[in-house]
């Protein structure tokens, strides 16, 4: 990449690309990415792979557990930002699928006060319903622990169980 004043960086880039509908009903491509400078381009021949991102994605997988659904959760939007496992079958989550993602009206005030508890406390858990994918609400337990992105943005990794 090169910089403003001219200088050529090595760059490691990630994005996401999802399809958002618009208020229109139009559907619209959204590209969005982080770059991180590593360095200069002519001493930087090939971008490393830090083993500490290894190594955090071989711990996540290892905690996997069938019936549990673990994903980033946006904690000023609510908006789920990326799935780390699959995501539970039968919950609406696509924003172009046939029923929108959402919280059910009435525990949406929860789910607030949820990610504010974030703020002074390790982890919350509550009952929430949520939308399925035939449009009607489920009741999911939802578990929420804070997770520093950055300097900048905090979310939490959610965790979504079906209700025993």
């Amino acid at each position: 990449m090169r910089r403003v004043d001219g200088e050529l960086r090595a760059v490691m880039l990630a994005c996401r690309v999802v399809e958002e509908i618009r208020e229109d009903g139009r559907p619209e491509v959204v590209v969005r990415g982080v770059t991180q400078d590593i360095g200069p381009a002519d001493t930087t021949p090939a971008a490393p792979r830090p083993a500490r991102v290894a190594l955090a994605q071989r711990v996540i997988m290892a905690e996997r557990e069938p019936g549990r659904h673990r994903a980033i959760v946006d904690l000023r939007t609510l908006d789920v930002l990326r799935w780390i496992d699959e995501p539970p079958p039968g919950v609406a989550w696509e924003a172009n699928g046939a029923h929108r993602p959402a919280i059910h009206r009435a525990d949406l005030r929860t789910a607030v006060q949820m990610s504010r508890l974030l703020a002074d406390e390790d982890r919350v858990e509550e009952t929430l319903r949520v939308r399925a994918v035939s449009g009607e609400w489920t009741a999911v337990s939802v578990t929420a622990a804070l997770m520093l992105l950055d300097q900048h943005t905090t979310a939490a990794l959610v965790t979504v169980s079906p209700l025993s």
